[in-house]
């Protein structure tokens, strides 16, 4: 009987110090989770102002013309001979396009440089026999009567009638010879041979070397934009890259209908990947300062009109009211309530009050 319970309170012993050593262990857990070095406070992304260039754009949004466009309409009209070029050619200025029917024309022409040239000889000839004349009547063998006429000869055989009808005929025939007044690309051509051409567009040159975007700003940015300023173009359907153009016009005066200033900005296009009537949108910049405090728009806290931040220090957030300048879609300007260096919460500022604890999880 001794001996069963010796054997019990060796189970038991046992069973006591197995539990002890558990206990142990977990206690040694929970000292690890207390003495550890666990941040406190509320999690935010925050990044230091900086200080630096910002440009303040607008956005404005147009569609892309050709800068040279032509529509040709005949100064004569007859019937189409022949049809020396087609859609999406390219010319050079001065290349005949279409020929009209000139025959008739041509005919009368020879015959008015015929009658130029009979007029010619008689005038030369009546100048000749003048001289001559003047002589005569110099040494008396001739009478004053003899010298007008010959004067009046001269008068009488003046080939400019004759010059101007052969001028006036030579424009007719000229009229029947359409050409291309610019260097550029046939963008449409109407005319077919045997069918008459009349006072219609009987076909169109467009230069794409430049395209042009016109579009208009506001009242309240006109006088912000100048003539000759560089403009950051996009225009998907050309590529994903935006395009450099050139402020070329700025009218003085608003639409009256749409009370905005027509503006045109030029864009050089000498591989011709923009076309006509493709969408463009053209950041237009502003205004700019070189020596700004600057943060992240997201930063920006607003309530009932008041702009704000929070900025942390010493792992405390601080609320602070700012003055804000220039704006360009991703940073904006403080004139007052941070400095360069501050670290402003850029993410979770909405859930914090003044002098709330804070750590950074994230940010710049």
């Amino acid at each position: 009987m001794a001996k069963n319970n010796r054997k019990y309170l060796m189970v038991g012993i046992s069973l006591l110090l197995f539990a002890a050593i558990m206990c142990g262990c977990g206690g040694g857990d929970d000292a690890a989770q207390v003495s550890g070095d666990e941040p406190t406070g509320i999690p935010v992304n925050a990044v230091a102002a900086t200080q630096g260039k910002i440009v303040e754009s607008t956005v404005v949004k147009g569609k892309v013309e050709a800068k040279d466009s032509i529509n040709i309409v005949p100064k004569a009209s007859g019937r189409v001979s022949e049809v020396l070029v087609s859609v999406g050619d390219n010319v050079k200025k001065g290349q005949v396009l279409v020929r009209l029917e000139s025959s008739e024309i041509q005919a009368q022409l020879r015959q008015a440089q015929a009658g130029l040239n009979t007029a010619r000889t008689a005038y030369n000839n009546a100048k000749t026999n003048l001289q001559r004349t003047e002589e005569l009547y110099n040494e008396g063998a001739v009478s004053l009567q003899q010298l007008e006429q010959a004067r009046l000869n001269v008068e009488s055989n003046n080939p400019q009638s004759a010059v101007a009808n052969v001028e006036l005929l030579q424009l007719q025939y000229d009229n029947t010879i359409i050409k291309s007044p610019i260097d550029g690309q046939v963008a449409s051509c109407s005319a077919v041979v045997g069918e008459m051409a009349g006072s219609s567009v009987i076909a169109s040159v467009v230069n794409m070397d430049s395209v042009v975007v016109k579009t208009d700003v506001t009242e309240r940015r006109i006088n912000d934009v100048a003539k000759g300023q560089e403009v950051l173009v996009d225009i998907s359907s050309a590529g994903a890259e935006p395009f450099t153009g050139v402020v070329t016009a700025i009218a003085p005066a608003a639409n009256l209908q749409t009370m905005t200033y027509p503006l045109e900005i030029t864009i050089s296009n000498k591989d011709h990947v923009i076309k006509p009537g493709m969408f463009a949108e053209a950041k237009v910049s502003t205004k700019q300062k070189e020596e700004a405090v600057i943060i992240p728009v997201e930063a920006i806290v607003d309530t009932d009109g008041v702009s704000s931040v929070f900025v942390v220090k010493d792992n405390v957030a601080h609320y602070v009211e700012v003055e804000t300048g220039l704006n360009d879609g991703d940073n904006v300007e403080i004139l007052s309530g941070v400095a360069a260096g501050d670290i402003v919460v850029t993410l979770g500022q909405h859930k914090l009050q003044d002098n709330d604890p804070v750590f950074i999880a994230g940010g710049e």
